[in-house]
């Protein structure tokens, strides 16, 4: 997208207090709630979120493009995601990512892992976890 397109998106989409950088990024102060669209992607890069980011009931794949920090609560719950990749180092409020298909491999170990440090609920939804990354849990939280 460029940046005219970007701006029509942002308005279509109710996002009002916005900043479009330089290099496309897009940085929102407030929230920004892209659920019940079909998205199979998000749309363009987002930056800091100062609000929520709510992008839960679509067919999400992946989290790229997923804002790097949310001050608010992060909710990409009803999705189609395997694997944390791309999502937020820093979520000040809740983490929601319930009713996906994650799986963890060796391939995407470390993006757990990564996601586990920054946020603590990322590990309740993996379903049966392999030790490594139970031990890591319990070394982060459990002391």
């Amino acid at each position: 997208m460029n940046y005219q397109e970007i701006e029509i998106y942002i308005k279509d989409h109710g996002i009002k207090d916005y900043t479009i950088r330089e290099n496309l990024v897009v940085d929102v102060c407030g929230i920004v709630d892209l659920s019940f669209k079909y998205l199979t992607e998000l749309p363009f890069q987002f930056g800091k979120v100062t609000g929520s980011f709510h992008c839960y009931n679509n067919r999400l794949t992946s989290l790229l493009n997923c804002p790097h920090t949310i001050l608010g609560s992060f909710n990409c719950a009803n999705n189609r995601l395997t694997s944390l990749q791309y999502c937020p180092a820093m979520v000040g409020g809740n983490f929601y990512c319930d009713n996906n298909k994650f799986v963890v491999t060796k391939e995407n170990a470390y993006q757990w892992l990564q996601a586990i440090k920054n946020n603590r609920k990322a590990y309740f939804y993996i379903k049966n976890p392999p030790e490594e990354i139970s031990n890591f849990y319990k070394l982060l939280y459990e002391i």
